[in-house]
């Protein structure tokens, strides 16, 4: 029935990230707020 089943895979796919990862990085926020400092986030020294 679906000629390109990778095409609706991959729809799906972002679609489950686009509605995962922002409800993620909430409960990160929250719950674990270090982890969000620890790469981009990193806060200079105060030297």
């Amino acid at each position: 029935m679906y000629s390109e089943p990778s095409f609706l895979v991959a729809g799906l796919g972002i679609g489950v990230v686009l509605l995962v990862v922002p409800s993620l990085i909430h409960w990160l926020a929250q719950c674990h707020p270090q982890y969000l400092h620890l790469g981009w986030m990193q806060p200079l020294p105060a030297s």
